[in-house]
């Protein structure tokens, strides 16, 4: 009931400006940054999380099955992040095979899962079904949906730039010339009529979360989550995930109770 509550409130606020509150996660390898618009709070998780996603079914992400690293092909589970606000604990809901996704977004009724250069769409019992190839090739670990305008956005390593994508054939079409410094791992979210980024500053040896000019594709600085990034292996991919506030949620009024009440 709660997830639901959750992804309507992400939908519906969309194009608003932003609200106190709002509390942004960040998972960093095992480590998940919590930013409540005041300080920064971490954790170490059971697991370690390749992307971190406000969808249909909760705040969820996806990690290596550990019982089978180094037995390919691998196996990866998806976690649901229960108690956020308080000491977050993980319940692994599914597992794909041979499938990596740095980034996941819902688009209306349907989670997409982008990694190793491809697109798939995920059902509610975590089949994938494969969509495109991401064109031209990229180092994508970012992405957010902009429902008001039907636009996609995902962030690439690879230019160190922000891009539109479409999700029927994968192409890519970068904004402005990059987010101003090199950057490594990165998890994305659509929020409040922004792209918010979380990502490994290479450049400044930051990891740091803020937003990104969907018109200049420049980054603009709200917090740093840690100083000196150490090592910037591949366990240590980025995923971000918001909870809206109870103001965000309160907007959802009238047709959030409807929907509460036919799902009892």
């Amino acid at each position: 009931m709660k997830s639901l509550c959750l992804g309507l409130a992400l939908a519906l606020t969309a194009g608003s400006t932003a609200m106190a509150g709002d509390t942004f996660l960040v998972t960093r390898g095992d480590t998940l940054y919590r930013y409540d618009g005041n300080a920064v709070t971490t954790f170490t998780l059971s697991d370690t999380f390749h992307s971190l996603s406000l969808t249909e079914h909760g705040i969820i992400g996806v990690s290596n099955l550990q019982e089978n690293v180094g037995n390919p092909p691998p196996d990866f589970e998806i976690w649901r992040m229960d108690n956020p606000l308080g000491t977050p604990s993980l319940t692994r809901i599914g597992t794909f095979t041979d499938q990596r996704f740095p980034t996941l977004t819902q688009v209306g009724n349907t989670l997409y899962g982008i990694g190793e250069g491809e697109i798939y769409t995920i059902d509610n019992t975590f089949n994938l079904t494969f969509v495109a190839n991401v064109n031209p090739g990229e180092a994508i670990g970012g992405s957010g949906y902009d429902a008001a305008t039907g636009t996609f956005y995902t962030t690439g390593q690879t230019s160190d730039a922000l891009f539109t994508m479409d999700l029927t054939t994968g192409t890519l079409t970068q904004v402005g010339s990059g987010v101003g410094f090199d950057f490594r791992n990165q998890g994305g979210e659509w929020w409040n009529g922004q792209y918010w980024a979380a990502l490994e500053d290479v450049t400044n040896d930051q990891l740091v979360l803020g937003t990104i000019d969907t018109t200049t594709g420049l980054f603009n600085l709200e917090v740093v989550l840690q100083s000196g990034l150490g090592n910037l292996a591949a366990n240590q991919t980025i995923g971000l995930a918001v909870i809206p506030s109870p103001s965000s949620i309160a907007l959802l009024g009238i047709g959030a109770l409807a929907v509460t009440r036919r799902r009892r």
